[in-house]
């Protein structure tokens, strides 16, 4: 099978934001993505949907962080506004990473420090960027955590994660990804580790946000209803590699991959995603 490139349309190209190509990426020696190509323009959001296994998650890891996270990347390149994301130095990646590109968790709660407050954990991340300004930054810090739709905002930074729901502890990790308003966020499975109310709710900040901060955005996904609302284009992919990638309303109308017309068809009342697309 060979990997599709996952081009954007011709009007987009002078807006490029991130080029990646040829990746191949895994642990040790085993190749989990294989030979995965795509771009990125400002202000796109590009949704990577799948199942469990395909190398999603992977391919965010890679991108964010192959080190921390013991992914081997055997080929290929990723540039960043002219810059080689694997080339990067240890000071250069800590410099571009939160306050350039950000991320956050299908369970967010796990990436922080589970008995730190999460004022002082957003603390040491602003003076990590040396912008740490005391009132200033708590001003900030609020802000950020109201852009969210969290209301009782001194209680939360007052507390740990293991003292907040896992949809407001959700809410809080994507409140400390767009801290430092990134141009490009990653959003491996936001929503999924959630129940069905949170859920819509979540994709409809996590809309909003995109809209105010016109910030580039790669959603994994294994739900095809939410890269449906969410997505400007779709890539689906199988077994390491992009088989089919296209502009959302046109992948849905029109799946020309076996394996993107399964997902299609498993996906229950397919009217339902279908009405929440018309509905923008």
């Amino acid at each position: 099978m060979l990997p599709v490139i996952c081009w954007m349309w011709r009007d987009k190209m002078s807006d490029r934001l991130l080029e990646v190509t040829d990746l191949k990426a895994g642990y040790e020696d085993q190749v989990i993505v294989d030979g995965v190509s795509f771009e990125l323009a400002e202000n796109e959001v590009l949704g990577i949907v799948g199942e469990s296994g395909c190398g999603k998650s992977t391919l965010l890891k890679a991108l964010i962080n192959p080190k921390e996270y013991g992914v081997r990347i055997f080929d290929g390149q990723a540039v960043f506004q002219g810059r080689d994301l694997f080339g990067l130095s240890d000071r250069e990646r800590k410099e571009l990473y939160g306050k350039d590109i950000s991320m956050v968790f299908q369970n967010s709660s796990s990436s922080f420090h589970p008995i730190r407050t999460y004022k002082k954990q957003f603390t040491e991340t602003l003076k990590s960027h040396a912008l740490w300004d005391r009132e200033s930054s708590i001003k900030q810090i609020m802000k950020t955590l109201e852009r969210v739709n969290l209301k009782d905002r001194e209680r939360i930074l007052e507390s740990c994660p293991y003292e907040l729901s896992g949809g407001m502890n959700q809410r809080v990790g994507i409140a400390m990804a767009i801290l430092l308003n990134p141009k490009l966020f990653l959003a491996d499975e936001p929503t999924s580790a959630l129940d069905v109310t949170v859920q819509k709710q979540i994709v409809e900040e996590l809309l909003e946000l995109h809209h105010k901060m016109k910030n580039s955005m790669i959603l994994i996904t294994h739900n095809m209803g939410v890269a449906a609302r969410m997505c400007d284009r779709i890539a689906v992919m199988y077994e390491g590699k992009i088989v089919e990638c296209e502009q959302t309303q046109i992948l849905l109308k029109n799946p020309v991959h076996p394996y993107t017309r399964e997902l299609l068809a498993a996906v229950p009342r397919l009217g339902r995603w279908q009405k929440l697309e018309e509905s923008e």
